[in-house]
Order: C-alpha cells, then structure tokens, then sequence
C-alpha cells in the first residue's frame, strides 16, 4: 500500500501476531505474509495494491478508515 497523507496502518496475521505503525505521505508498506485483518486510519489518499494490482477500497471504507477483514482480504486475492 502507498500513502498520499500520513495514517496508521494494522494489520493481524493467521498466526495472531501484529503490524501497527504510522506511515507518512509518500510511504510504502509490504506484506510479507498474507493478512485475516487490515486496517488504515485516514483512508483517503490510499492506494492499495494486492498482488501488483489496485484494489478499489471504497466498499471496505468505515468513516475516515478502511477495514478489510479474512474473508474479504481472500477474495481480493484470488
């Protein structure tokens, strides 16, 4: 994912564990292992990119962040 403006990024993996940091405008962050759960506080100006794709996050918007849960996050992935 590539950020336009700063927000926070969380992100829970199958194994329980998680990622949570702070991502300035312009910044990237990579996945190394597939996500259950993803979540990006100030969602506008997020690009996300799924397998070099972009992904159209405007069904997953709750206010001013973005929510992707397991099952949703598989589907994007097929």
């Amino acid at each position: 994912m590539t950020l336009s403006r700063p927000a926070w990024v969380f992100v829970r993996y199958g194994n329980n564990s998680v990622t949570e940091r702070v991502l300035q405008a312009g910044q990237s962050l990579t996945l190394t292992s597939p996500p259950i759960y993803l979540a990006i506080g100030a969602g506008e100006g997020v690009t996300l990119t799924l397998r070099g794709r972009p992904i159209d996050v405007s069904p997953f918007r709750n206010g001013d962040q973005i929510r992707i849960g397991a099952r949703d996050l598989a589907a994007l992935a097929r």
